[in-house]
């Protein structure tokens, strides 16, 4: 069996919306011990409430050195309260160059006070996000992904579910894309 064809036919799956048969493939991948596959699965078990499991597959797809599974590891982290552990692992996955990591590393700093830190990755995050598509200073606002949920969802969960989950995904995005504009003008260093 070819896990890596596994999970490509999971991915197309789950583009067809077959979520179900995306699974198969997905679980067949992660048993053969695909990173990428078990990330994927994880999420799809996470978002069906188990939560365990999902959290084992992130484990061992971030053990395995899978850069948006170690990111997502983290929010998993920040979500059970354990902040100085998420920020290790966010901090591993931003030093690799995933985005998401850069701007949950950014907000944690910021909210801990620790601003001097904080606005160095919040220049770093305006960076990652013009690199991810100068064309579109907006894309990581206006784009769909997991990654993006799973922020927002922690940052939800986070504040004990007294936010409007889609007021603070506006805001948040919002910032992201005043950030990305920020950075097409040349001017990386203004505001926050």
């Amino acid at each position: 069996m070819n896990a890596d064809k596994e999970f490509r036919k999971g991915n197309w799956w789950y583009n067809q919306g077959q979520l179900g048969w995306a699974n198969r493939r997905w679980r067949k991948a992660a048993d053969a011990g695909h990173a990428g596959a078990k990330f994927n699965l994880g999420i799809s078990l996470y978002e069906e409430g188990k939560k365990r499991e999902a959290e084992k597959l992130f484990r061992e797809a971030a053990d395995a050195g899978y850069v948006p599974a170690i990111a997502n590891y983290g929010t998993v982290l920040a979500n059970q309260k354990k902040m100085g552990e998420a920020e290790s692992w966010w901090r591993a996955a931003a030093e690799l160059g995933d985005t998401y990591a850069v701007i949950c590393l950014w907000h944690l700093l910021s909210e801990q006070g620790r601003e001097g830190e904080a606005e160095q990755w919040r220049r770093k995050a305006a960076e990652a996000l013009r690199e991810d598509d100068p064309r579109q200073p907006r894309a990581w606002h206006e784009g769909s992904g997991m990654q993006q949920g799973w922020f927002f969802g922690w940052k939800w969960e986070k504040s004990g579910g007294n936010l409007s989950a889609g007021r603070y995904a506006a805001e948040m995005g919002r910032k992201a894309a005043d950030l990305a504009d920020e950075v097409t003008r040349g001017n990386p260093g203004s505001g926050h």
